[in-house]
């Protein structure tokens, strides 16, 4: 999975944005300060995993409907991979603005307090 992945997908909906994602959960679990280059390894992490929830969010959220487009999509233009088809159809299902706000507030909760956890063991 492409590093951009969540990026791409992010701008479909001009919602949020992956990279100040994971610098807002670095201050605020107070790991901001590390070292360069562990710093940029919880960046990517951080990004990683973002990127697998809204892809499993969006992709949770496809009737069949969805499904038929996704695939006619690729069937018929072999130059667009699976996130191009992704970010062509996600905009168009029901409410998957407030859908996708939620997924981001939840697991910048859910990565907050797991690193609450690990910082007081």
């Amino acid at each position: 999975m492409s590093k951009k992945t969540v990026q791409q997908l992010a701008s479909s909906f001009d919602l949020f944005n992956a990279a100040q994602f994971a610098e807002a959960i670095l201050k605020k679990t107070g790991m901001n300060s590390a070292e360069p280059k562990i710093k940029q390894e919880l960046i990517e992490e951080i990004i990683q995993i973002l990127s697998e929830r809204v892809i499993n969010v969006l992709i949770d959220s496809f009737t069949e409907r969805e499904f038929f487009l996704f695939r006619k999509i690729l069937e018929d233009h072999p130059n667009i991979d699976e996130i191009d088809a992704i970010s062509v159809i996600a905009p168009s299902i029901p409410c998957i603005n407030e859908l996708l706000l939620k997924t981001v507030s939840d697991l910048f909760d859910e990565l907050v307090e797991n690193a609450k956890f690990f910082k007081n063991k």
